[in-house]
């Protein structure tokens, strides 16, 4: 396999995937795998800036891993616990989203749209 594990670089768990950080070889660039259940998962590459590029899927024979790029600074729930958001940064977070949102096309909905997944 093409990917590194960092040491104990797990990332996070949620009701429908686990997340851990390793580094790809070929890119050499620290990415996310998502591991997730084959029923949860219908998948199109998009590509647009605010949305995590896709950049490869892994099938096994009851999960598909997802490799991600990782982004650093964490999620939006991490910064709204440490505080209220800057008037500029809650504009510039809703629009990038709204953007986002945009960029899909009427026959894909995100079933999980929550601010601990907008980094």
């Amino acid at each position: 396999m093409d990917y590194e594990e960092l040491h104990s670089q797990f990332h996070g768990v949620n009701p429908s995937a686990r997340v851990e950080l390793v580094v790809h070889r070929s890119i050499q660039m620290i990415v996310a795998i998502k591991m997730m259940e084959k029923k949860h998962l219908t998948l199109k590459k998009l590509s647009h800036p605010p949305i995590n590029r896709l950049f490869e899927i892994l099938n096994g024979k009851k999960f598909a891993y997802l490799v991600q790029e990782y982004v650093q600074g964490g999620t939006l729930k991490e910064q709204i616990l440490k505080g209220r958001l800057p008037e500029e940064k809650a504009r510039t977070t809703c629009g990038q989203l709204v953007s986002a949102l945009k960029c899909c096309d009427q026959n894909i909905i995100h079933r999980d749209l929550k601010p601990d997944n907008i980094c």
